[in-house]
């Protein structure tokens, strides 16, 4: 998890020189310096602002979790209240390795039975499963016998 600390003095927001942060990472904060005007705005707005679109995150306090953001190098960031608004500030982002573009390959065979061997040999597991109820999940061979007769004398009698 990065931090990073926002200074908004005089309504103005700025980063510190060199700062950045790196794309999907949305466990990232920024963490808002206000000077004393912010005092009695209890609840703020962020807006995180890139490539034509925004996201505004209501805030208590000062620190604001950072959005997934993907595919930028640049988001403006500023915050806002019913009274007052500061200057975006642009905090520079890097691409992560899951915001690089093209298409999804195929897995290779070695990749799937690798998997597959993984699986068999029980270093990946999934939760425990659902435990089927009989008589609700399934019928057993008795069951489907019993359902059966009904049906037969049923069609038998001329009731259906």
């Amino acid at each position: 998890m990065a931090t990073v600390v926002v200074t908004v003095k005089e309504r103005i927001a700025t980063i510190p020189s060199g700062v950045s942060l790196v794309c999907n990472n949305p466990s990232d904060v920024i963490q808002f310096d206000f000077d004393s005007e912010w005092n009695t705005e209890t609840l703020k707005t962020a807006r995180f602002s890139w490539q034509r679109s925004y996201v505004d995150i209501p805030f208590t306090g000062n620190t604001v979790n950072v959005p997934d953001i993907s595919k930028t190098n640049v988001v403006e960031l500023g915050v806002y209240t019913d009274d007052i608004a500061s200057t975006p500030v642009k905090i520079p982002f890097k691409h992560s390795i899951k915001s690089l573009g093209g298409t999804i390959a195929n897995p290779t065979a070695d990749v799937y039975t690798q998997l597959v061997q993984m699986i068999n040999g029980g270093t990946i597991k999934g939760e425990p499963g659902y435990t089927p109820v009989r008589g609700t999940d399934y019928w057993n061979a008795d069951d489907i016998a019993t359902i059966q007769s009904y049906c037969e004398d049923k069609i038998l009698e001329g009731k259906w």
